[in-house]
């Protein structure tokens, strides 16, 4: 097979598995664009990683999706100098062709059984009712039971583990069995617990939104040592003021922000800057200190910090009242507005992120 074909025998399957996973058919896009330009977004791209993975038997990594793996043309291209997919499954038909099986039989889906997948300890990225053993009736108890075997597989994945599932009951007794032997290695103690959520076991990544902390020390030369504490004596003599705040307010206040990236050498210098004030790309920290704002609001501030055109609008919006509760006349323009310039039907206002999630999940 020529690299040529195999490259497009490559990009085939891609798409295939692109489509599956997004609904998306990519042929009618550049192959050049990237998948976030084409409607894909992180849950999508994840579950993308995970059957490439199953499917070629190379790693992807959800940022790699998102960088330098970002459209059709540089994955396949990755996946042919990475995979020998395509040279397998030519090599394979050959020899089936001229060595059929014994047991194979004129209809392959008479006996689904018979010929496994070899990626077969994989859960399917594409998690249907019907692939849980969920099927007719769906009931309250249905829905239930495949909502804790998605979280539980989420776990599983996130810890880089491989999944072997049949039914939600395969799913919940494998759990189960998982979550009995980690209490009783852990003494069934809380401190215990947490030390083996805060100190995972060496490969293993944190998963979800939770602090980041390790506990393992950091090994310096006397030149980086020397450099290291010279840096920390700077640091938080210029922004004393933030870290003097963290510390007077961390009994009442909650924040992962605290404390995510400790490591013990770091102790020092683990606070979040406060910030006081913003304008256009520039923040300034409680110390006076000036800063380039380079997230703008993790990208929500799409004019910068406070444009003046857009301050003299919030100040007369102020003066005339902001409700909760009533809608507001300029609903319905914005709502106009946005649909022109997405190119969606209609549009929904949520105050958070989950709230826009538990939206969708209601319309599905």
């Amino acid at each position: 097979m020529s690299s040529v074909d195999r490259v497009q025998k490559i990009t085939d399957k891609l798409i295939e598995i692109l489509d599956d996973a997004s609904g998306i058919d990519l042929r009618d896009h550049s192959f050049d664009e990237s998948f976030f330009d084409a409607g894909m977004d992180s849950l999508i791209l994840t579950q993308v990683s995970i059957q490439i993975e199953r499917t070629f038997n190379i790693k992807v990594s959800f940022r790699s999706l998102m960088d330098e793996m970002s459209n059709v043309n540089a994955l396949s291209h990755f996946v042919a100098q990475n995979s020998d997919f395509a040279k397998s499954a030519h090599n394979d038909s050959q020899s089936s062709a001229s060595n059929p099986p014994a047991n194979a039989t004129a209809n392959p889906t008479a006996n689904p059984t018979a010929n496994p997948t070899a990626n077969d300890s994989y859960v399917p990225a594409s998690l249907g009712l019907d692939q849980f053993g969920v099927s007719g009736d769906v009931n309250t108890a249905s829905i239930v039971q495949l909502f804790q075997s998605q979280i539980a597989l989420l776990e599983r994945l996130g810890r880089g583990n491989p999944v072997s599932v049949r039914s939600v009951s395969d799913m919940t007794e494998t759990v189960g069995s998982r979550n009995a032997e980690s209490r009783v290695n852990s003494g069934q103690g809380s401190k215990n617990q947490s030390k083996a959520d805060t100190n995972p076991e060496p490969g293993a990544k944190p998963f979800g939104a939770i602090a980041r902390i390790s506990r393992n020390r950091a090994e310096m030369t006397v030149a980086q040592s020397d450099f290291f504490k010279s840096f920390v004596t700077k640091y938080t003599a210029k922004t004393r003021g933030s870290k003097e705040h963290t510390q007077k307010h961390r009994a009442t206040h909650a924040d992962p922000r605290v404390v995510t990236g400790f490591k013990p050498h770091l102790k020092e210098i683990i606070y979040p800057l406060v910030v006081n004030k913003s304008k256009g790309s520039h923040l300034w920290d409680v110390d006076g200190n000036k800063y380039v704002d380079l997230t703008c609001g993790f990208g929500s501030n799409f004019f910068g910090n406070m444009p003046d055109w857009l301050e003299k609008r919030l100040i007369n919006q102020i003066k005339s009242g902001v409700e909760i509760g009533p809608q507001h006349e300029l609903a319905g323009s914005v709502a106009d507005k946005l649909c022109e310039y997405i190119g969606h039907d209609r549009v929904a206002f949520c105050n958070t992120g989950s709230e826009a999630v538990l939206g969708a999940v209601r319309i599905a």
